[in-house]
Formats: C-alpha cells, sequence, structure tokens
C-alpha cells in the first residue's frame, strides 16, 4: 500500500549554478582587460592644469619626470640629460614607436622640458606627449 499522498509530494529542486559561475568569471575576465592601470614615475609632480587632453596613459609609455628642482627621473631613477639621451638609445628602433610622456612640474623651466622633449626626439621617439591634470 501507498499511503503517500501524490498531492502533497514534494520534489527536490535544485538550481544548477555553473552559467552562473561561467557569467562571473566572463565579467572578471572582461574588468581584467579592459582596466587600465596608472603608470607614474614615483615622484611627486605638480601637473600643470588644462581643459583638453585625455587622461590615457598606456602601460608602454615611457614616463621622463621633471621635478620642481629641475630633476629628470626615468625609470625611478635620476639622471642628467645625456643619460636620459643614452638610456633611450638603448631601447630597439623597433620598439621606438611608444609614445614618451615628459611629466614636468609646473614652477620647471620652459627650456629644461624643451632640452628633454629635443633628447627624445634625437633618439628617434616620433611620439611625444607633455602630461596635464585636468581642471
Amino acid at each position: 500500500m501507498d499511503f503517500k499522498d501524490k498531492k502533497n509530494a514534494r520534489s527536490d529542486v535544485s538550481m544548477d549554478v555553473t552559467p552562473l559561475i561561467d557569467v562571473v568569471f566572463l565579467l572578471l575576465i572582461f574588468f581584467m582587460i579592459t582596466t587600465t592601470f596608472a603608470n607614474s614615475s614615483g615622484i611627486e609632480v605638480d601637473l600643470p592644469k588644462a581643459n583638453s587632453g585625455t587622461n590615457a596613459l598606456n602601460s608602454q609609455d615611457l614616463v621622463v619626470a621633471i621635478d620642481n628642482e629641475g630633476r629628470i627621473i626615468y625609470e625611478h631613477k635620476e639622471v642628467s640629460l645625456e643619460e636620459l639621451q643614452a638610456l633611450l638609445e638603448q631601447i630597439p628602433k623597433e620598439e621606438r614607436n611608444q609614445t614618451v610622456v615628459v611629466q614636468a612640474d609646473t614652477v620647471t623651466q620652459h627650456g629644461l622640458v624643451v632640452q628633454v622633449m629635443d633628447a627624445v626626439k634625437e633618439v628617434g621617439f616620433a611620439r611625444l606627449a607633455v602630461a596635464t591634470q585636468q581642471e
């Protein structure tokens, strides 16, 4: 005899979470790929303010910083203008299509910024940018 009431019988309901996990992993991968990371020189530079411009600093960009005392910083080391030029010349010619970003402090003398930009151009880098801060 079957005493179970078929109307009140409960079936085990289970939820498959595999598609949910797949979606979460895809979102994680999407955000990891599309996130840009700040590439700063590691020194305090008070950038000049500008209304126009973009905040697109790529991880491939080379950053040359000039602080308020006129020190040139490249790859977290203080270098002279000649040393900077020598370091940039060590980069293979096929990799010189990178953008060189000059981060100069607002009180840095204009002549030094021009000298750094000229040294970068002499080495063979065609793409040069000056970093500014959005107003």
